[in-house]
């Protein structure tokens, strides 16, 4: 009789789950108070650009303050929860009077949880481990005036059938945006063109070519994506309101409507969902898929409140369906099947592959930079020592900063994976090996960066990104073998 190596015994799931707001709050924090400290540096005439100092700080640290102390627990007492200022609050379940997700037609949605004596905590709909806080909500939130997450807008709570079109005003909101970014960006890039041309300081001829450079090259590469892929997203628009495409939804299903003809979806036909970025323009647009038994269904997000229909979405559709971002076809480089009892998921992708090249034009655009700056102190015969470091020290760790990203992004591309086998996942990647046995897994679940699979201790030891080759299988392997599901 073989013996196989077991892992340790499998435990219920999570004691205790803890949402956060997405990531996307640092990113805010990073350059607005890492430029702050060069708006005190004088320059040769002892100017500085103090007065920059309001508008940096403020929304620096409030970025940074939210994105580092706000935080909800739930666990089997209550929740526990902590703002951008001030101590940590709490309250028992019993004490929860009302739940429900408030709906804005333009800024989207958020979920709202009501207490007895009057307090109320709110959560963005893009915080982290939200799916999983939403189900502890309504499981343990028994004396609740609520028993599901309802939607609310401005008028209420939002009931009966909601009709979604496509209308020509989208199509022109698109085209105003366009020429909006462009007149902005073309304003700027003059602007540039034109300090270059006046300045007769050597000094500020070397700076101002140094800008134009870096701003011409990105409003050309801008402008070329930008127009780009406003044009197939206005295509993608019209074609669907010349077919009269239409959504009808309500608590039961939703019905599609093409070129007059209906085809009726119950919500527990719905098998999977998943988006696709279509292009970004004043905001972020997606074309989605529906998955049902009866075929796949796509619409863009360009409908008419399309926030009230993606928290429909959201909030009816079952349990167990998977939210994926589904990569093109024949997008893998190499192989993810099965091999000697092992199956191997990677980032080699002609998606990632392209994404090394665009990633580094930020440090080429940031040595041309240099080199006009430089040229332009070697013409006027100036002392290289005197060049004007504050700058060039924005330039320098920019390109420093593109550098350690590509290098990174590669390393990835190269070697980073996970190796899926019989009775464990194994993860190899910046530090080092880890491997988690199937029955220590208790839950699988996303953030804003990553996905992760959790174990009986509450620890997250293998992260991955949605960009793996793969991995809809992976998530799907998961389910089979682990009993985990994402959320």
């Amino acid at each position: 009789m073989s013996l196989q190596k077991q892992g340790p015994e499998r435990k219920n799931g999570p004691q205790r789950i803890a949402a956060t707001p997405s990531r996307v709050f640092f990113a805010i924090a990073a350059p607005c108070l890492g430029v702050a400290p060069f708006c005190l540096t004088p320059d040769k005439t002892g100017q500085t650009g103090w007065f920059l100092l309001p508008i940096l700080l403020p929304g620096g640290i409030s970025a940074l303050l939210y994105g580092l102390r706000t935080t909800v627990v739930a666990d089997a007492s209550g929740l526990r929860w902590r703002k951008s200022l001030g101590p940590w609050q709490s309250a028992a379940w019993d004490d929860v009077a009302d739940y429900f997700r408030v709906v804005d037609k333009t800024l989207g949605s958020s979920n709202m949880i009501v207490f007895r004596d009057g307090r109320k905590l709110k959560l963005g709909s893009d915080w982290n481990d939200l799916k999983r806080l939403e189900a502890w909500v309504v499981e343990h939130a028994k004396s609740a005036a609520a028993s599901g997450w309802l939607i609310r807008g401005k008028e209420g709570t939002i009931q009966g059938t909601h009709t979604f079109t496509y209308s020509e005003s989208a199509i022109r909101t698109q085209k105003i945006g366009l020429g909006a970014f462009l007149g902005v960006f073309s304003a700027l890039a003059i602007g540039i063109i034109t300090l270059a041309a006046l300045e007769k300081r050597p000094d500020q001829i070397g700076a101002a070519r140094a800008a134009m450079g870096l701003i011409v090259s990105m409003v050309a590469f801008g402008s070329f994506q930008l127009i780009r892929d406003t044009r197939r997203t206005i295509h993608d628009i019209r074609e669907r309101w010349e077919h009269q495409e239409r959504f009808e939804a309500d608590e039961q299903g939703f019905t599609f409507w093409r070129d007059g003809e209906p085809q009726h979806i119950a919500w527990s036909e719905l098998e999977t969902t998943s988006t696709k970025t279509l292009q970004a323009n004043g905001a972020i647009l997606y074309r989605g898929t529906l998955q049902t038994t009866k075929g796949a269904i796509t619409f863009n997000t360009a409908l008419t409140d399309q926030s009230v229909f993606l928290s429909m979405i959201a909030l009816y559709a079952p349990q167990g369906v998977r939210q994926l971002h589904r990569p093109r076809p024949h997008d893998a480089l190499a192989s993810t099947e099965w091999d000697g009892g092992r199956r191997t998921f990677h980032y080699r992708t002609r998606s990632n592959r392209s994404g090394l090249g665009m990633l580094w034009t930020i440090p080429l655009f940031c040595v041309l930079a240099l080199g006009g700056v430089v040229a332009t102190w070697v013409r006027y015969g100036l002392d290289l020592r005197e060049l004007p470091l504050d700058g060039l020290g924005i330039i320098v760790g920019l390109a420093l900063a593109g550098v350690v990203a590509w290098a990174f992004l590669l390393w990835r591309y190269k070697a980073a994976r996970l190796v899926l086998d019989r009775e464990s996942l194994t993860s190899y990647g910046l530090w080092g090996k880890k491997q988690v046995f199937f029955e220590e897994l208790t839950a699988l679940g996303r953030d804003d960066l990553s996905l992760y699979v959790e174990t009986h201790d509450g620890k997250r030891p293998i992260r991955w990104g949605a960009n793996l080759a793969g991995n809809t299988e992976l998530l799907e392997e998961l389910e089979r073998r682990a009993g985990v599901t994402l959320p």
